[in-house]
């Protein structure tokens, strides 16, 4: 069975709306750390991890050179996820930021996983870890 390929900033998008849905909670309810070397050595880990599922992971590339990994490719994805209104950041200091969560966020979410993952059990139980990976690394304040 061939697997449907996920862009690496939409399955982060799809994976944070879903980490940010599972906690119950609206809009502006659920943030994630933002601080550079827990976000990026979180990231660092879900890429080594989960790459085999979902090949576009791949491009993440990290620099080990200084105190924790470093990805470019990190800060750009949530600068565009940022100006496509998937997420918000607290200003000024940009210390973290929460999954933008509207009233039909969720049936997107459910409609988005059962076409990735409609045949592919394995997929789904990866992405199942993957979020629940962000959820307990990541999320720094609910409610």
């Amino acid at each position: 069975m061939e697997q449907r390929r996920i862009a690496v900033e939409d399955l982060l998008a799809l994976a944070l709306q879903a980490a940010a849905l599972s906690e119950g909670k609206e809009r502006g309810e659920v943030w994630f750390t933002e601080e550079p070397a827990t976000l990026h050595a979180t990231l660092k880990g879900i890429r080594d991890r989960y790459q085999h599922v979902f090949p576009d992971l791949a491009e993440l590339s990290f620099s080990g050179e200084g105190a924790f990994p470093y990805s470019p490719e990190v800060r750009q994805i949530l600068g565009n996820l940022q100006l496509d209104g998937v997420i918000g950041r607290r200003n000024p200091s940009f210390d973290r930021f929460s999954p933008n969560i509207f009233a039909g966020t969720k049936q997107v979410v459910n409609d988005e996983l059962r076409a990735l993952f409609a045949e592919d059990p394995d997929g789904q139980k990866a992405f199942a870890d993957l979020v629940e990976e962000l959820r307990g690394k990541l999320i720094v304040k609910t409610g």
